[in-house]
This record gives C-alpha cells, structure tokens and sequence, in this order.
C-alpha cells in the first residue's frame, strides 16, 4: 500500500500556521505557557499605550517634544500588542519565509520502505524509525522527525490512498499511534 502526497506549490502559509498551532497544543505546558507569554504582552502593550495616552493631557514635559513622548510608547506598545494577538501568524509567516525559500512542488511519497519527498532542491528518503510522533490536527498529519521538524501532509493533497487507511498503515510502518489534537 502507498500513499502519495501532492503539494504543487508547496507549503503554503495555512500549512505552516497549522504546524506553529499544533506545536504548542502538543504540549500542556507549551500551552499554558504560550497563553502566559500572550497574557503578558497584551497587558504590557496596553500599559505602553495607556502611558503614551498619559502625556496627551497637557502634563509637564519639560524640553522633550511631545510627540517624542508619545510616539515611542505607543509603537512599542502597538508592537507588543501585535505580539500578543498574533504570535502564531507571525511565527508561521517568519517559519515559511526563512525555511521554505524556493522548494517549489513537493511530493511526498509513503511506501513499504519509508518516506520519500521530493523537491526542486533535491530528494530526501527517511525510514519509519526516524520519526518521534506522528499528530492528527483538522485535516492535516503532522508527522515529527524531532522536536522542531516535521512532515506537514494535509489530507485533501492526497492523490493515491484513501486518507481512513493511513492512520492504520502509520501504526503498521511505525508502531506508534497517530495523537489527535483539536
């Protein structure tokens, strides 16, 4: 049994803001810590910005121009805020720009042997052992070689195969489970 996978543009952007959302699902505390680190930039941002609106009320400031007052509050607040609100797209975008510069079409092949990708830069073959954990996250398979890298294959880019048989023929190849994460 094969299953093959085409990605004709390769990774899009959706793909990489799957993989930055189900890399701190994964883990319970990645994820508490993540809504902590959210937390915190969004009450800094606000502080910054309601500093910012501190000086716009007519107070004393002395010899520094007010807009110099105002200005640097609020974009280190508007920044931090941004932070907050849009970690994961900014992580994806900035994951998809440095790592997938010019891949081109992928094609990614499960056989009897391993897996098998191919891109414009070349030809990559893993056996079954080299992968730690295998996710199943809203129509995607996140399939980890370690902590940080992955296989992204999601299901409506399978072209051979019928997506109800691979998580039995993943258990087969590898003898772990495919976790599912919401």
């Amino acid at each position: 049994m094969e299953f093959h996978f085409e990605l004709p543009d390769g990774y899009s952007y959706q793909d990489m803001l799957m993989l930055c959302r189900a890399y701190v699902r994964k883990g319970p505390v990645r994820r508490w810590l993540d809504r902590l680190f959210r937390l915190c930039m969004i009450l800094l941002g606000g502080a910054w910005i309601l500093s910012a609106l501190s000086w716009l009320d007519g107070g004393y400031v002395g010899e520094t121009p007010l807009w110099i007052l105002v200005a640097c509050p609020m974009l280190i607040g508007l920044f931090l805020l941004a932070l907050g609100l849009f970690l994961d797209r900014l992580s994806a975008w900035g994951s998809r720009r440095r790592n997938l510069q010019d891949l081109g079409r992928i094609s990614v092949c499960l056989d009897a042997d391993g897996v098998i990708v191919e891109t414009k830069k070349g030809k990559d073959i893993r056996p079954y052992s080299a992968f730690t954990e295998a996710y199943a996250c809203k129509g995607y398979w996140l399939l980890f070689m370690d902590k940080r890298h992955a296989y992204i294959l999601p299901q409506t880019a399978m072209t051979t195969g019928n997506p109800e048989d691979f998580p039995a023929f993943w258990v087969e190849k590898t003898g772990m489970p495919i976790k599912t994460i919401r």
